[in-house]
């Protein structure tokens, strides 16, 4: 009994832990490696993180639905992009900004 009563406490010492650390992923990659500033910003501010779970969502989405050299050229935008993201540093309006233009530019793409 006992322990079982210690293996419960540790479970939920643990599922506490994993909780209250805050964001740990953002959609399109995992904060636990974050180092640039641009993506320890993101991992700290929830609204940044939630643009980049829709514009990561909506990235893939028009990526599986295209092929061959359109694919491709998708890609290459993507990177350019995130080229881009980087120089925001740890700007937040240049963050936001640059998810906004790219939503925008995915929301278009087709």
């Amino acid at each position: 009994m006992r322990a079982k009563m210690t293996s419960v406490l540790v479970l939920m010492s643990a599922i506490a832990a994993t909780s209250a650390s805050g964001p740990v992923a953002a959609q399109s990659f995992n904060c636990n490696y974050a180092k640039l500033p641009d993506e320890v910003l993101i991992c700290q501010n929830p609204y940044l993180g939630d643009l980049d779970e829709q514009m990561s969502a909506l990235y893939f989405t028009v990526r599986n639905r295209l092929h061959g050299a359109a694919r491709t050229q998708l890609k290459r935008d993507q990177t350019a992009w995130l080229k881009g993201r980087k120089t925001c540093g740890y700007d937040a309006a240049c963050v936001e900004n640059s998810y906004l233009q790219r939503i925008y530019q995915l929301n278009n793409y087709y």
